[in-house]
């Protein structure tokens, strides 16, 4: 089995933002959105793991149940 790790546990210090940068919206979506869909289409992978801050999981979990990403 081939898994995707996508490393998405970052603070956004530098962005001087209160929420982790990859939430944020790009045309409507959050960022994450894309990585995630790119790993969900590809054949030669089987699951996607998406490490993230404790307190985005709760963010995270909702992306997967509303573009039903079920390779997460």
């Amino acid at each position: 089995m081939n898994f995707a790790i996508i490393v998405a546990a970052g603070k956004s210090k530098r962005m001087k933002k209160d929420i982790n940068k990859v939430l944020l919206p790009l045309l409507n979506k959050p960022m994450i959105y894309y990585t995630i869909k790119a790993f969900q289409e590809c054949n030669l992978i089987d699951g996607i793991i998406v490490v993230t801050q404790r307190n985005d999981i709760k963010k995270i979990s909702e992306i997967k149940q509303k573009y039903h990403f079920n390779k997460i």
